[in-house]
């Protein structure tokens, strides 16, 4: 899970599609899915993987991008701090980072997206299995509804 067990489950932000861009207010593609926790929580790899980046852009901020097995890539944006560098070896709960609000981010959370073969996936879907069916209902429902992205 990208979060340890213990502190609250994630109050979910937008999900993919297009979004309200807190910024420029205006619709833009939005490929990830928006987690609202507090700054410095630890974030950790989902997946075993090789981190293929660990760099900071002007909108995403401190970005680590995984790549995992079976063509899957994971992205992990808007962190406070990198705990990996480009070509290391990760094991899944390995913590690579904390939330931040790094680059064009409206407040602290941690923008996820899933890759698998370079097509974005929606990370929603990914979470079954880590939380209750209450809050899996609920972050479906947070991330189809909520217009406004974090970032």
């Amino acid at each position: 899970t990208l979060f340890r067990s213990g502190i609250p489950p994630p109050q979910v932000g937008a999900g993919p599609g297009r979004k309200i861009h807190p910024f420029y207010k205006a619709y833009v593609p939005h490929n990830g899915l928006d987690l609202l926790v507090s700054r410095g929580t630890p974030v950790y790899a989902t997946a075993d993987g090789t981190v293929a980046s660990a760099a900071n852009s002007r909108d995403s901020g401190n970005t680590v991008l995984i790549r995992h097995a079976g063509g899957y890539e994971t992205v992990y944006a808007h962190l406070e701090i990198m705990s990996v560098r480009a070509g290391q070896r990760v094991s899944a709960g390995q913590q690579i980072g904390t939330v931040g609000m790094s680059g064009q981010a409206f407040a602290p959370h941690l923008h996820y997206e899933v890759l698998k073969d370079g097509g974005q996936m929606d990370p929603v879907s990914y979470f079954f299995a880590s939380v209750t069916p209450a809050e899996y209902a609920n972050m479906l429902y947070m991330s189809v509804n909520t217009v406004q992205s974090m970032d």
